[in-house]
């Protein structure tokens, strides 16, 4: 016999007040603070020589004519949207957050390649209004007060076990509903696919305990544990030779 503990059940039994909504944004606006992205394209090459060559034939030129120009040469080059200074090489970020709109960068080398940046814009930083981010927040603060219920939860329940409670008593006293399993077997394969996991656990744990004796909580994952108690156990034994 066994009982479940999943996380994700308790998600039904919680959910933040407007209050504490709008307290969660006002004592944490850094992290709703959009910073700076910039849209550019890179263009690269295996050698700097190569990168001078490039900076000499287009001077003059405006971005469409260096587009033009790089493709009818095949020079190969990315553009990127709504890029952060973060989210890139370094060596790259420092050069690029220095340009100006429609600026070219000099030759920056780095392991891949050289490369020349064309800034084409701008989206400034910003803070994010309350409004554009209450959903994100609903889901935070459930999350957290969901992770505390679900470990306090962890740790009555071992709590209780050390204490020699049984499993009959945890259960009811936490509201969790007792499975019970007639003649598990090694091989034991009458569960869904979804199932299989906690198959595989429940059958290692049970073929490892003894008699009466309830297991400590046992963790699947981040989200689901369960707690065993083998009630019966039948020893294997030779089946006789005339009914086989």
């Amino acid at each position: 016999e066994y009982f479940i503990l999943d996380k994700n059940s308790l998600n039904e039994n919680f959910s933040p007040t407007d209050y504490e909504i709008r307290e969660y944004y006002n004592q944490n606006n850094n992290l709703f603070f959009e910073n700076e992205k910039r849209n550019f394209v890179q263009f690269n090459f295996k050698s700097k020589d190569e990168g001078q060559n490039f900076k000499e034939k287009t001077n003059g030129f405006d971005y469409q004519q260096i587009l033009d120009y790089s493709k009818k040469n095949n020079i190969f080059f990315t553009e990127f949207e709504n890029i952060k200074a973060n989210e890139i090489l370094e060596e790259i970020a420092k050069p690029l957050f220095e340009l100006k709109v429609n600026e070219q960068s000099n030759i920056i080398e780095t392991s891949l390649a050289n490369h020349i940046l064309i800034l084409k814009s701008i989206v400034p930083s910003y803070q994010k209004k309350f409004e554009e981010v209450t959903d994100e927040i609903v889901s935070t603060i459930t999350k957290i007060e969901i992770d505390n219920q679900y470990n306090n939860l962890l740790n009555q329940i071992s709590e209780n076990i050390i204490n020699g409670e049984s499993i009959s008593k945890i259960s009811n006293n936490n509201n969790l509903k007792i499975n019970k399993i007639e003649n598990l077997t090694r091989d034991f394969s009458n569960f869904e696919i979804s199932e299989k996991v906690l198959f595989s656990n429940l059958i290692q744990t049970s073929f490892s305990s003894n008699k009466d004796f309830v297991s400590d909580v046992k963790r699947i994952d981040d989200n689901i544990s369960y707690v065993v108690n083998v009630s019966k156990i039948e020893e294997s034994k030779p089946l006789i030779f005339d009914e086989i």
